[in-house]
């Protein structure tokens, strides 16, 4: 598995329009506005076209660099990225904005 992060935000076929990622295909993703951290290792994040997502990050817990998440108060210490391409905790961990958008479960409304 091979989590973006927002060091490879912008991967090949990717071209940057204000406010979102357009791919080949020309779906649009859209910018993280609001992220909060769930006591079940699970981010609800919302974005820009008013969109929820709940994205669980428990897998993630088995890499060495995620690891450090399983603390509650690193983990509750989730924002935004300034853009709003990503979550962050600290420098080295984050998720981008694809894969939250990508392969988070959407929410109802």
């Amino acid at each position: 598995m091979n989590i973006p992060t927002r060091h490879s935000r912008n991967p090949k076929g990717l071209e940057k329009f204000p406010g979102h990622l357009v791919g080949d295909s020309g779906d649009k993703r859209p910018r993280v506005t609001a992220v909060t951290a769930m006591d079940d290792h699970t981010l609800h994040v919302r974005f820009d076209n008013d969109k929820e997502k709940k994205y669980d990050i428990a897998p993630l817990l088995n890499w060495e660099m995620f690891a450090p998440l399983r603390d509650a108060r690193l983990f509750r210490s989730v924002r935004v990225e300034r853009g709003g391409y990503a979550v962050i905790w600290n420098n080295e961990m984050d998720i981008s904005e694809h894969e939250l958008w990508t392969h988070g479960e959407t929410m109802p409304t």
